[in-house]
């Protein structure tokens, strides 16, 4: 059976929500959040500490750790909280993607 043909998009396309998100402040203000040098070192003294993936470890599983996923959301916490290690979680690159998709 044959597949369905891929819409054409010229080089560089980029679905509005997706370029309008891109050009934001709010997207400014999140790079230069994870960009900083606090915000690496958090992340940095977090996975020495707490090297597991915690979704994993609760399904029995030990996965190394690669990201540190706030929960809940950096947006709905108070600045003083965003560096909180009881406000975090260490989790592997597909755990922290399926979070991030279904928004936590």
């Amino acid at each position: 059976m044959p597949s369905k043909p891929q819409p054409y998009r010229p080089p560089g396309y980029r679905p509005p929500s997706t370029a309008a998100y891109q050009s934001s402040p709010e997207r400014r203000a999140d790079m230069k959040f994870y960009n900083s040098a606090a915000w690496h070192a958090t992340r940095h003294a977090f996975l020495k500490r707490f090297p597991l993936c915690a979704t994993c470890e609760q399904e029995g599983r030990a996965t190394k750790a690669t990201e540190v996923h706030h929960h809940p959301k950096r947006k709905l916490l108070p600045p003083s909280e965003w560096h909180n290690f009881e406000r975090l979680q260490g989790q592997c690159k597909s755990c922290h993607s399926k979070a991030t998709r279904r928004g936590e």
